[in-house]
């Protein structure tokens, strides 16, 4: 992907609508440019053969589905799937497994991408740790209550889409305040 078209810089893989290399079923490896800052909705989706992916160290937003259907998709793996950029192997929270009651990220983690938490369930009271970016859409599946770290600069609109919560929610910035 070049990091200019026509001399204007590519700062968002999709997003308008989506599918932007869904079903390449070709496509193989991709490096995302450091101009790069969003990976829109089911941008590479069923991209069956697609093995490796380089994120840019721009990149601070996926969407959910981004990398649906990608099957041989290489991996880092520390209690989820992640993403790695050049020099951060940990970057971004692609998924968890379903049966992950109390998320532990991994301390690089800077984006948890959307749906990435989707198939846990009953996940009750989650603190997002400080270093985390930004949380894009459908991340939370049930829940009780999130904390959200000084870090965050990016809270997808609907984050909460597919949240089934049994009671009250409560959203606060992890702070020494009292909520």
């Amino acid at each position: 992907i070049p990091d200019t078209i026509k001399d204007m810089p590519v700062v968002a893989i999709g997003g308008v609508g989506w599918d932007a290399f869904s079903l390449r079923v070709t496509l193989k490896s991709v490096t995302i440019p450091d101009s790069v800052r969003e990976i829109g909705w089911g941008a590479f989706d069923s991209c069956a053969s697609l093995e490796r992916v380089t994120l840019g160290k721009g990149v601070t937003v996926i969407d959910a589905y981004a990398f649906d259907g990608c099957p041989k998709l290489s991996c880092n793996e520390y209690e989820g799937v992640y993403l790695a950029t050049e020099d951060n192997p940990y970057y971004a929270l692609l998924s968890m497994d379903a049966d992950v009651k109390a998320p532990v990220f991994h301390p690089d983690t800077r984006i948890i991408c959307g749906d990435a938490l989707g198939e846990c369930e009953k996940l009750g009271d989650l603190v997002i740790p400080e270093g985390i970016l930004s949380v894009a859409s459908y991340a939370f599946p049930e829940l009780d209550t999130v904390s959200f770290p000084s870090t965050m600069a990016y809270i997808s609109s609907s984050v909460f889409y597919i949240c089934r919560c049994s009671g009250y929610r409560t959203c606060r910035r992890n702070t020494s305040e009292k909520p």
